[in-house]
């Protein structure tokens, strides 16, 4: 894919991030084409990009030509200790005047809670101990 957005996200404290989107496909691009589309791939840190996978995904109403397909989300394949990274490719079948839109983007995730903390006290402190008499 030449063409894409594409959003890094710290992710340092959070597990199982996704993103919600609304995209338009305007204009001259060849949508209806099985092989042209719009493409969500994810990545962790600095690694590799996960395999482009189509979407809308089965479960999701079919992106088309002149309009909006509202309501799409896409989960990260795994959430980087740092960063993680969205990159939504899009194909128009080649057509150079393919005009899409991105819109409402929403990322969220499950933040990962604070490891516990143990803390001591003494009182009276420092405590002082002495020999018994005998």
């Amino acid at each position: 894919m030449n063409n894409y957005f594409e959003f890094t996200l710290d992710t340092h404290n959070y597990g199982g991030v996704y993103v919600k989107f609304n995209i338009g496909l305007f204009a001259n691009g060849d949508w209806a084409n099985p092989t042209s589309n719009v493409y969500v791939n994810t990545r962790a840190d600095s690694g590799s990009f996960t395999v482009y996978q189509t979407s809308p995904a089965p479960t999701y109403p079919a992106a088309s030509k002149g309009g909006w397909v509202t309501g799409l989300v896409a989960k990260a394949a795994s959430t980087g200790a740092n960063t993680t990274t969205f990159r939504f490719g899009v194909d128009g079948g080649g057509k150079d005047a393919a005009i899409v839109q991105l819109d409402d983007i929403i990322f969220y995730g499950c933040r990962r809670p604070a490891p516990p903390t143990i803390t001591k006290s003494f009182s009276p402190n420092p405590m002082l101990w002495a020999a018994p008499p005998r």
